[in-house]
């Protein structure tokens, strides 16, 4: 076997730009203290500091244009979770970036619609782990012919706070996306999880 020696990853001058941005971002915006002041909350953020993501257009960073993104791909958003985790920043950016991600690669144009609203600040999270631990050999939540999921999934990032839900689910033994509103969720159907993180949130969900 042999291994690669020397491997050096580079930016772009454009993702350089977007850490200096973005690094600038968090120390005008989030100081240590406000950090602080969130951990005990529920939400585990700022909303306002949020809506300034939104409107600086980094929800949408790594979706194309075509769609209400930045069309900048993935790349570009290395830099800006950098600098957030660099300053603990804790908010649902990368869950909702992950499920924009997730849900363009498997439907492309067809879910324009629900993207631009991702890209306009609607939150969204990925529901994939069906069991307390990894490892699992079968999906925990499954679709039925109604078009009914049935299942609970644990550990989802930003349940709390999430408009949207991209569920991985069993469709006949075949594996399938189901995108899930908040609105259809009940509020009892969520329980937090304990995290050592204080800066994350995360919860169980029944989509029953």
């Amino acid at each position: 076997m042999s291994l690669a020696q020397n491997v050096a990853i580079s930016v772009t001058e454009e993702q350089g730009m977007l850490l200096d941005v973005a690094r600038g971002f968090v120390r005008d915006q989030a100081p240590i203290e406000a950090i602080r002041s969130q951990l005990e909350t529920d939400t585990g953020f700022d909303s306002a500091i949020w809506q300034t993501m939104v409107e600086m257009g980094w929800t949408g960073i790594a979706l194309p244009d075509s769609v209400g993104g930045a069309g900048m791909g993935v790349g570009s958003a290395v830099p800006v979770f950098e600098a957030l985790g660099g300053g603990l920043l804790g908010t649902p950016l990368l869950s909702t970036t992950l499920a924009g991600q997730l849900v363009w690669r498997a439907a492309g144009e067809s879910a324009a619609e629900w993207l631009g609203r991702l890209c306009g600040g609607m939150v969204g999270t990925v529901a994939f782990l069906d069991h307390a631990d990894w490892g699992a050999a079968n999906m925990g939540v499954t679709l039925d012919a109604a078009g009914k999921l049935v299942g609970s999934k644990h550990f989802v990032a930003d349940a709390g706070v999430a408009d949207s839900f991209v569920v991985v689910a069993s469709e006949a033994g075949m594996p399938v996306l189901a995108l899930v509103e908040r609105t259809a969720i009940g509020d009892s159907a969520i329980s937090d999880n304990v995290l050592i993180d204080l800066t994350k949130r995360a919860a169980n969900v029944d989509f029953t």
